[in-house]
């Protein structure tokens, strides 16, 4: 016997926060019939979209690197910077919390800041070694 249909199924539930109640079948503004719950509270709970997470976690890792050497934070930076933009457009298509838009948001930022700090340091090398040539 199969778990994949448990695990596709898990996959798409919303519990209430409060009680565990599934309320995915409930209408949006209605209430948890166990707890009293609004259910709009409780499908913000839901999952964050992976991609978003992802992104994040670059951008962090990208700003946390910027001075080990710059190809690694733009590496990490210009992925995440893609990944924030794709999970933003799946997201609003539809395909995703709608919390995690504020995630992508924050990782977009993030990369960026990264991507700037790669390019000041490139740009601090190249002036650095074309002194030490002339």
């Amino acid at each position: 016997m199969s778990d994949a249909p448990d695990k596709q199924a898990s996959l798409e539930t919303v519990l209430c926060f409060a009680c565990k109640y599934d309320v995915s079948g409930l209408p949006v503004g209605g209430r948890c019939p166990e707890c009293g719950t609004r259910v709009i509270d409780a499908a913000l709970v839901k999952r964050h979209h992976g991609m978003a997470k992802a992104a994040l976690i670059l951008g962090i890792l990208s700003l946390l690197t910027w001075w080990i050497y710059f190809l690694l934070p733009a590496l990490l930076g210009f992925t995440g910077l893609l990944l924030a933009r794709r999970a933003k457009r799946e997201i609003r298509g539809g395909k995703g919390a709608v919390a995690s838009v504020g995630m992508a948001t924050a990782a977009e930022a993030c990369c960026w800041v990264a991507l700037s700090f790669a390019v000041v340091f490139l740009g601090i090398l190249v002036i650095a070694w074309l002194a030490y040539l002339f």
